[in-house]
């Protein structure tokens, strides 16, 4: 049985390490994103601790929506000055993300204030005071007498 040199850990403890599940290793790996450090002669995964860092990055940059396809054109291809690039990129769409969200906060506000208006009591004019107007003759509305003894 071939031995690996390096000290690793297996998929799940991989996994679990960098809180995730191991269907996202193998996909991983399927796409060639992500390797194990070593896989031994029945085909099982192996991964190194350093490997985490790694793994975070992609994890980070899935995470600001960024396609696979193009993570993985990054870790293909690192530099510092690739890196800086994808960092500038990333940081204006979260900035435009964090902006969109800023209106539909601004459109959630604006609802609530409407919702809380629409529940206070509307007074039209004053209460309590008693006024006479002057109308025009075509703007008078008479009802027919109310010819009853009753009150109520």
């Amino acid at each position: 049985m071939q031995k690996n040199p390096k000290p690793c850990i297996n998929t799940g403890e991989f996994a679990r390490l960098c809180n995730t599940n191991k269907r996202t290793l193998f996909h991983y790996d399927a796409i060639g994103l992500f390797r194990p450090a070593f896989v031994d002669e029945n085909g099982y995964r192996y991964y190194s601790e350093n490997q985490c860092d790694l793994f975070f990055t992609i994890r980070c940059l899935q995470e600001i929506g960024m396609p696979l396809s193009e993570i993985r054109q990054y870790i293909d291809h690192r530099s510092p000055e690739a890196l800086r690039q994808l960092l500038e990129q990333q940081k204006e769409k979260v900035r435009q993300e964090q902006e969109k969200l800023r209106r539909i906060e601004q459109v959630i506000d604006t609802k609530l204030s409407l919702v809380a208006l629409s529940r206070q009591p509307r007074v039209q004019g004053q209460i309590g005071r008693v006024g006479l107007e002057e109308m025009p003759e075509e703007y008078l509305v008479l009802s027919p007498p109310i010819n009853t003894g009753e009150h109520d």
